[in-house]
């Protein structure tokens, strides 16, 4: 089912107040002054394109929000003790939020606290340990090129393996050269310093020791970020890790993951809004063109009106002579309001209708200042004769004129104004081409 037929079942089931809300003012008057065949299709398929777009954008919010809500996962306090995960199940990050109550306020902030899996037997756990000792060096000189090239932060991390459960304590036999944290301190170093770092591995309760030689070079090192106050101060044992609790001024809960659906309401609100004004603003669009095109064809339509009355012609005769000539241009695929409705006029004059009846309706049906103009000036002085018609006539097309010439001027400086980002660009291409090569000299 496409919108347009979404929108006629909309249509069938909504009531008449419903519907002239949906359709709007502006909408109302501008198909009001149609004819009544062309009103009604208009009308019916204008209605029927925007209920559509608002049903659809309708059901699209309704499934954006119900599955925000079902994802949504909010805040809930939980306590200071959190399980691990049993051996096997592998390593997983608990994003957490806290509340510190302190003396200033209370702080809040996000954490992410690490969950080791459980601890294995003896023998699982030194086997284990003999086989990550080899990826232990790579790992601790993390950015270095080589051990004998250390001139950045060691990685002295605590639990550097997939395997969290796996804990690292390091020291150097230099403490005041490469702090606990893997801090190069070589600030004052002249030459190369050689270095051990010791590193021991344990596994639940099995340990391993392990050494390694570095050189550190004389090279002056960023600060190291240290871990905040919170992740240090974090404990464990074999089954729970135990949150701080900066006596009792600390409160833990968990990280809310998810779009809110608050969020996700506002943003089907903002689309239902922008779908239901969609329409409107392409109907405004078309109307606007529509009176630009009968302004803009206005003057050349009055001075062929003038010049045929001019040459003897009455005027329904210059009406239908102006009409034909248009009917020759249709057939090429031209299409011009202020024409169309010309044609209209002069069927409903050949029905025998009287051509000021014709005129009135015209004006009624363009809706245009200047077009009024022309068909209430022609409506006053079509009985006078031809001679008053042609004067009124030849000074209405010098007012015209000067209104289709100040519209023309108008779109000139809007076109203007669109050039401008490209000269800018032009520009600075330009003094890029010119400057480029004058600053390659100076820096030579």
């Amino acid at each position: 089912m496409d919108t347009e037929q979404l929108g006629r079942k909309l249509i069938e089931m909504m009531p008449q107040k419903a519907l002239e809300y949906l359709e709007g003012k502006k909408a109302r008057r501008y198909f009001d002054g149609m004819r009544k065949k062309d009103s009604q299709s208009a009308r019916l398929q204008y209605l029927s394109s925007k209920a559509g777009h608002i049903a659809i954008a309708v059901a699209a919010g309704g499934l954006l929000v119900f599955s925000s809500a079902m994802m949504y996962k909010g805040s809930d306090e939980i306590s200071y003790v959190l399980e691990r995960p049993a051996y096997g199940e592998g390593f997983r990050d608990e994003n957490l939020r806290y509340s510190w109550q302190t003396e200033d306020g209370e702080a809040e902030g996000d954490i992410s606290v690490p969950l080791p899996e459980k601890i294995p037997e003896l023998n699982t756990a030194e086997n284990v340990l003999d086989e990550k000792a080899g990826e232990l060096e790579a790992i601790m000189l993390g950015v270095n090129e080589s051990a004998d090239l250390v001139d950045k932060t060691l990685n002295f991390e605590n639990a550097p393996f997939e395997n969290k459960n796996i804990y690292v304590t390091w020291q150097s036999d230099h403490p005041h050269l490469i702090s606990d944290f893997g801090r190069i301190r070589n600030d004052d170093l002249t030459e190369p310093v050689e270095a051990v770092v010791h590193a021991t591995m344990s596994y639940g309760q099995a340990e391993k020791a392990v050494e390694f030689s570095v050189t550190v070079l004389p090279k002056v090192l960023s600060d190291y970020e240290r871990e905040r106050w919170l992740e240090e101060h974090i404990t464990e044992d074999e089954n729970n890790i135990y949150l701080p609790e900066a006596d009792g001024d600390v409160a833990w809960m968990t990280l809310a993951s998810g779009a809110h659906p608050v969020k996700a309401l506002l943003i089907v609100i903002a689309a239902i809004v922008m779908v239901t004004f969609l329409d409107d603003y392409e109907l405004g669009k078309a109307i606007s063109k529509r009176q630009t095109d009968m302004v803009r064809d206005l003057p050349r339509f009055l001075q062929r009106l003038s010049l045929l009355m001019h040459a003897g012609s009455t005027l329904p005769q210059a009406w239908k002579r102006i009409c034909q000539d248009y009917e020759k241009i249709k057939e090429e695929g031209v299409s011009r309001p202020l024409y169309e409705e010309a044609l209209a006029v002069m069927a409903s004059y050949e029905t025998g209708v009287p051509f000021s009846t014709c005129l009135f309706e015209m004006n009624r049906y363009c809706s245009q200042m200047e077009v009024s103009r022309m068909t209430l000036l022609l409506i006053q002085n079509i009985k006078k004769g031809n001679r008053m018609v042609i004067e009124s006539m030849d000074q209405m097309n010098r007012e015209i004129w000067k209104t289709h010439l100040e519209l023309m001027k108008k779109q000139g400086e809007l076109v203007s104004t669109k050039l401008i980002l490209p000269m800018l660009l032009q520009l600075a291409v330009v003094l890029g081409i010119v400057l480029t090569p004058v600053m390659l000299s100076l820096n030579t």
